[in-house]
């Protein structure tokens, strides 16, 4: 019943598509889950790249950035200049989407330079958008380094 309401009411050439659609359903279904999937990885991509600018940023500029807003701090990121190759390695998987899109971006610094505006580096440099503070991943990289120091002194004895 439900089936016939619906085919009235979406003429020829929608009668067509739903026929081809069920014929072929698993195929389309699989493609849209397959690129949804991809979209989650390129979003955690971009969040990667976002928590690596700021870590770097924080690390290197903190002095100048602390006690600023939106405003402020993306005026001064207009003059900075950002280590951009260093945030394409930082992203393991070959494709990022910013999270207000759903379109895969190709992993490469024109495309970066275009989807990372000094705005959005200013509201993940005020909001901490990364997925540890800078202060746990300065602890982690005095850690590694004492660790190979004593891996040094270690192996020279």
């Amino acid at each position: 019943m439900i089936d016939a309401i619906i085919r009235s009411m979406i003429g020829s050439w929608g009668n067509w598509l739903l026929d081809q659609y069920l014929a072929h359903a698993l195929w389309v279904n699989g493609l849209l889950l397959g690129y949804a999937f991809l979209v989650v990885l390129a979003r955690r991509n971009f969040k990667m790249i976002l928590q690596f600018f700021v870590v770097h940023l924080r690390e290197k500029y903190a002095p100048q950035l602390k006690n600023r807003d939106r405003e402020q701090i993306s005026r001064f990121l207009t003059r900075v200049s950002l280590p951009w190759q260093q945030a394409l390695a930082h992203a393991p998987f070959p494709f990022f989407s910013p999270s207000n899109s759903i379109r895969l971006y190709l992993k490469t610094e024109a495309a970066l330079k275009r989807a990372v505006s000094p705005e959005i580096l200013a509201e993940a440099v005020i909001t901490g958008q990364s997925f540890m503070k800078s202060e746990q991943l300065s602890a982690r990289k005095k850690k590694s380094a004492v660790n190979s120091k004593h891996s040094s002194v270690n192996s020279q004895k």
